[in-house]
């Protein structure tokens, strides 16, 4: 889909800078299918969001922005382990969702092309961890995408796009405090020496929180990031390193007993662009993670080594193929167990053609071998038919896949309960059928409608008795519903956006439930997956220098699973950020969130913060 939200320059030098206009149909992404293209030609729906979007909405997290996101919903639960209390974030997209501990597997993180998800779980975190700060735009892709990116990408994929010296050169610097004893601190630095075809970006921050406490009063938070991009001609280079303490108490009825879990994370990431003749281009691309650990539960380390080799083909004026190999190696270990390795490769092709000059049409497809678990296939095609300047049709089919991993294999043990290993696991699959109709007139008017049937088999989740815990591929789910968004600029400062999201889930086994956090889904409704799920906001800008958001979530009821199942009452958030520029340097914001000050519960007793305040002050050099 097209952006949720439009990018009002703050001043001429920003806008000149935003390389996405939301209302601009001619708009380059990259994601949907591994190449630039035009966004209105992509058979697939998509959200885009720049740097500029992120300041504007007050955006502390990835989660900040996922949550207004029409399918997605983002929700804070207890950890649920039965030995400690401490926070989890889930980001559950189109109505499937992670369990209360392994979050976020069915949809592929990337950071410039690299894997972000964790090698134990799959899972990755969208939190304080993940700095906003180096991040000049985000796609995020929705729907199966396995054909092209494997496991993980089973309901979507996230492409976070970093700053370079190119696009962001020069000196900036900025800090915030906040509710919660929320303090946050960061600079960076940008040059391109354009004689040299080479840029360097270099960042760093620091994120300490006393709270909310949502889950225990003795949760906080500490995170720092530093991250530097080197880029020369068509090749770069990104090296980064990310570490954190996370302190809760081990249950709510000891808070007096605490424990720290401790993470550390490098990363390095390089690619290179490399045309042997004008029609072919060849994109090498290789990544390297260590990740490292502590908690109660011992020590945990991984490793990830990974390659890529990608041809794009353009022939017949309007043909093209996409075609690579992928390959990956991840070791864990993990305190009183055995080392584990996972093999993992991956073959792509995807052929796009335009037979007529107002029909796109894709087809493609992907082998996965990956050394846990069966080979897996996955189609996918699509069909984009333009009705002049303003109409556009769009309907897509796709196969994709979730491979098991490391926590769901192997032996491990969590809150004093031993999960027996199954080498005998399959992996997840999900079928979609999508149609789509969008108009778009120049600058002013948006409006994007999309159906979605989804199939999900082999669900693998904790099944048996507490002394007998074992993963199997037990679940399967059935669901449907209808997207709905539309942006209205009606006067040159005021824009106003919003979407709605509907869903009808259905889970279609049948299994015995156990009890408090082991307790599995029955027939019925997923959980946590709201029927509908509404956004709308604001943007003003009455002068140059000052501009205003105000945007308002507002989520239906939703099932739950505990002791008994029930159904959480409906919330919404109103939340506000207002932004202005001074003495030509300095840019100021003070936010809202929950400016309302409403109750509500994303989990099932977990209550979330109430009214809350942020302010902060940028410099730029």
């Amino acid at each position: 889909m097209l952006a949720l939200l439009s990018a009002i320059p703050a001043q001429a030098e920003d806008a000149s800078k935003s390389d996405f206009d939301f209302f601009e149909q001619e708009a380059i992404v990259t994601t949907a299918g591994r190449k630039p293209q035009k966004l209105r030609t992509v058979a697939a729906s998509m959200t885009v969001f720049t740097a500029e979007d992120l300041k504007r909405l007050g955006a502390r997290s990835l989660a900040d922005i996922l949550r207004l996101v029409p399918g997605m919903d983002v929700r804070v639960s207890n950890s649920a382990t039965g030995a400690a209390d401490y926070e989890v974030v889930h980001v559950d997209n189109r109505g499937l969702n992670g369990s209360s501990t392994h979050t976020n597997k069915r949809i592929l993180l990337l950071m410039d092309g690299r894997p972000v998800n964790d090698y134990f779980f799959g899972s990755f975190d969208p939190d304080e961890r993940i700095s906003i700060d180096k991040i000049r735009r985000i796609e995020i892709l929705k729907g199966p995408a396995s054909s092209l990116y494997g496991t993980n990408a089973m309901d979507g994929v996230i492409q976070i796009f970093t700053k370079s010296g190119r696009t962001d050169p020069g000196l900036r610097a900025r800090g915030s405090y906040g509710s919660f004893d929320t303090k946050e601190g960061g600079a960076e630095y940008g040059r391109e020496w354009q004689e040299r075809e080479s840029a360097m970006f270099v960042s760093g921050r620091y994120y300490q929180s006393q709270g909310p406490h949502l889950v225990n009063s003795n949760e906080s938070t500490y995170a720092g990031n530093l991250f530097l991009r080197l880029d020369r001609g068509p090749a770069e280079l990104s090296l980064g390193y990310d570490q954190g303490i996370h302190q809760y108490s081990m249950t709510r009825s000891a808070p007096s007993t605490h424990n720290d879990t401790h993470y550390a994370e490098y990363f390095a990431n390089t690619s290179a662009s490399w045309k042997p003749v004008e029609t072919l281009e060849l994109v090498p691309r290789a990544y390297w993670n260590y990740y490292e650990a502590q908690s109660f539960l011992g020590i945990l380390t991984s490793y990830r080594v990974g390659g890529e080799l990608q041809a794009t083909w353009s022939f017949l004026e309007d043909y093209s193929l996409v075609s690579g190999v992928q390959l990956r190696n991840n070791w864990e270990d993990v305190t009183d167990a055995d080392r584990h390795d996972i093999t993992e490769q991956g073959y792509f092709a995807q052929l796009e053609m335009r037979p007529l000059p107002d029909l796109y049409l894709q087809a493609g497809g992907r082998w996965d071998k990956n050394s846990l678990s069966p080979s897996f296939f996955s189609p996918r095609a699509g069909l984009v038919y333009t009705l002049g300047e303003h109409w556009t049709l769009k309907s897509s089919y796709g196969r994709s896949f979730r491979a098991p991993n490391f926590g769901e294999v192997y032996e491990r043990r969590a809150g004093g309960l031993t999960i027996a290993e199954n080498p005998e696991l399959t992996p997840e699959s999900l079928q979609t059928v999508e149609a789509k109709v969008e108009f778009q007139a120049a600058d002013r008017h948006h409006l994007g409608v999309t159906y979605f049937n989804n199939e999900a088999k082999d669900i693998l989740g904790l099944r048996g008795p507490a002394n007998a815990l074992k993963v199997l591929n037990s679940g399967s789910a059935s669901i449907w519903g209808v997207e709905t968004e539309i942006s209205e600029r009606l006067l040159p400062p005021l824009r106003l956006y919003g979407n709605h999201s509907f869903q009808q889930t259905t889970n279609n086994t049948i299994t015995q439930r156990g009890t408090g956090i082991l307790a599995a889904q029955v027939q019925g409704q997923l959980l946590y997956a709201p029927e509908h799920k509404f956004t709308a906001g604001l943007t003003l800008q009455p002068r140059p220098w000052l501009d205003w958001d105000l945007h308002n979530l507002w989520v239906g009821q939703r099932r739950y699973s505990g002791g008994t199942l029930g159904m959480l009452p409906a919330y919404h958030v109103l939340g506000t950020v207002v932004r202005a520029r001074f003495l030509g340097r300095w840019t100021g914001f003070f936010a809202v969130d929950n400016l309302s000050n409403k109750y509500r519960e994303e989990t099932s007793d977990v209550p979330m913060p109430g009214r809350a305040y942020r302010g902060g002050l940028e410099v730029r050099f």
